[in-house]
């Protein structure tokens, strides 16, 4: 099975680290418009952007909104399929605040700082290299402008005034390829493989500037082994461009001195891979510790929690599945695990671990881990 990969989004920094716990999913909230789009007066002052024009928007919209942003500081929220957030960014900080997530990042001075919530326990990451679906390149957007832009049939519509500002608004209305879909791990991800966009539907407002303001796109795919069809829904919506500020957080001392530092290794020749915590906070038992090789990638199920000092163990229970016991398995395992077997630790939907290698040993909260590669 191809693994399903998850960005974090986070909750508000606060200067405190005393919140009070929930674990409720917290929605995003729509902007309330002040101005309804209205036809420009005289649209033939409107300077069109170079990426798009009366044949409709092209793959290079994304990479302009994305260049325009680059240097400069915005808030933009963003829907991919079932997650959601809102990210504040400064040329020197960022900050990710929680949609769908009970959970929160802060990146500043090359630091990157995670504290979630799972299960009414906090969970936190520290490293001091920023992954990379947490560079501003990312998390502005530009991907999956791109996918959407490319993908989809989009007529222009004309210029109209949105909150004072001229835009072009074009609607997207069919599918008019099926590769930029299928390359955007922005949105392929969400589907299983091999799938076919049967429909799209979407609208986009783009400034003068070139900076997307707004981009929907609902998109149903079909499954081709199974024929299911399944229809999600995609954001990009950017706002505040040059008034956005980011302050540092307080938790960040807690964070750094609570995340985990976890050791692997293979156990009984390779029937089972061994996974320890070595420091950091208790890890709740709810999430997933997914275990891949070169014959497939096993889900499994982490329904205990692992302490400081605790070991399970991960092996081969079917041709999909692995099981995460407090103890080698008594049972003999499909196959045993081969020599580049990598694990990720998930804890409620917070990725913590992603992609590490067995046998890689216990690291310094400093160097824990890397996330797998998702474009946002």
């Amino acid at each position: 099975m191809t693994p399903t990969e998850s960005p974090i989004p986070t909750e508000s920094p606060t200067s405190t680290d005393s919140p009070t716990p929930t674990d409720s999913p917290t929605p995003i909230e729509s902007p309330t418009p002040t101005d309804s789009p209205t036809p420009t007066p005289d649209p033939s002052e409107f300077q069109y952007p170079p990426e798009t024009g009366e044949s409709g928007l092209s793959a290079p919209l994304g990479r302009a909104h994305a260049s325009r942003l680059s240097f400069n500081s915005f808030s933009v929220r963003r829907q991919n399929a079932f997650e959601s957030f809102r990210a504040d960014v400064t040329p020197e900080r960022m900050s990710i605040q929680p949609g769908e997530y009970t959970a929160n990042v802060f990146v500043g001075g090359g630091e990157y700082y995670l504290r979630g919530l799972v299960a009414g326990q906090r969970v936190y990451d520290f490293r001091q290299t920023v992954p990379n679906e947490f560079r501003r390149d990312r998390v502005v957007g530009g991907n999956l402008v791109s996918a959407l832009a490319d993908g989809g049939e989009w007529d222009i519509q004309g210029v109209v005034q949105r909150d004072g500002e001229q835009l072009l608004q074009s609607i997207g209305d069919g599918v008019a390829a099926q590769a930029p879909f299928r390359n955007a791990s922005g949105v392929s991800r969400y589907f299983r493989d091999p799938f076919k966009v049967t429909d799209f539907v979407g609208d986009c407002f783009v400034a003068e500037s070139g900076i997307v303001r707004r981009m929907t796109a609902s998109v149903t795919a079909r499954e081709e082994e199974t024929g299911r069809s399944e229809t999600l829904q995609f954001r990009v919506e950017t706002s505040d461009v040059g008034e956005t500020s980011v302050a540092r957080p307080g938790w960040l001392s807690t964070a750094e001195a609570n995340a985990p530092v976890v050791s692997s290794e293979y156990t009984d020749n390779r029937r089972a891979v061994a996974v320890t915590l070595e420091d950091g906070t208790r890890l709740p038992g709810r999430g997933n510790l997914d275990t891949y090789d070169r014959e497939g990638y096993y889900n499994a199920r982490l329904d205990q929690p692992i302490a400081v000092g605790d070991t399970v163990y991960v092996w081969k229970r079917t041709r999909e599945s692995a099981a995460v016991t407090s103890n080698p398995p008594t049972e003999e395992p499909v196959s045993s695990w081969g020599s580049n077997t990598r694990f990720n630790l998930r804890i409620g939907r917070i990725p913590l671990i992603s992609g590490r290698s067995i046998g890689s040993g216990p690291r310094t909260r400093s160097l824990l881990t890397q996330l797998l590669a998702v474009s946002i």
